[in-house]
């Protein structure tokens, strides 16, 4: 279904590190030149990785959003990077790593997007299969740390205000 080739790891949790430490580990020992992360609940659409492959190669992305079935591109809940857009961003991390399970989507969509690097392919999709998702409760201590990092505009990487703005 992928349409391209590459190498896909599929990393199950069984110690409870949390998707946010576990991307950031399997980032840290990969040398690819795209990164990609995608929950267990996804189901992809026929081409979806060649389509994303060629925005990559057509114009200037650091992180593409995959189309989720619900955010329309306002956020990369499901995303490939550009692996030296990523690594510019939180000193060999992926996400910032004190996250835990959420919002560290949206502070890396927010990054790409002052970067104007970021970018949305409705063609290329991942859908979330997951009919309880709106029902669970966000990570608040997560939900803190995005206040938090957003009232000193994320290290100062983010100049423009609008951004700041967004996802209140």
């Amino acid at each position: 279904r992928a349409g391209a080739t590459g190498l896909l790891l599929c990393i199950h949790d069984d110690q409870k590190e949390g998707f946010i430490s576990l991307v950031n580990r399997a980032f840290s020992i990969s040398i690819h030149q795209w990164v990609g992360y995608v929950a267990q609940d996804a189901y992809a659409g026929r081409q979806w990785l060649r389509i994303a492959l060629d925005v990559f190669s057509s114009r200037k992305t650091g992180l593409l959003a995959f189309n989720d079935g619900k955010w329309l591109g306002e956020l990369a809940a499901f995303g490939l990077a550009d692996r030296r857009w990523a690594e510019g961003n939180y000193s060999g991390h992926f996400f910032h790593p004190e996250y835990q399970s959420h919002y560290a989507d949206v502070e890396l969509t927010l990054l790409a997007q002052n970067d104007n690097c970021y970018a949305y392919e409705p063609n290329s999709v991942l859908v979330e299969i997951d009919p309880d998702k709106d029902s669970k409760p966000v990570n608040n201590k997560d939900r803190g740390l995005f206040l938090e990092r957003q009232s000193i505009s994320f290290n100062r990487k983010i100049k423009n205000p609008a951004l700041l703005e967004k996802f209140q």
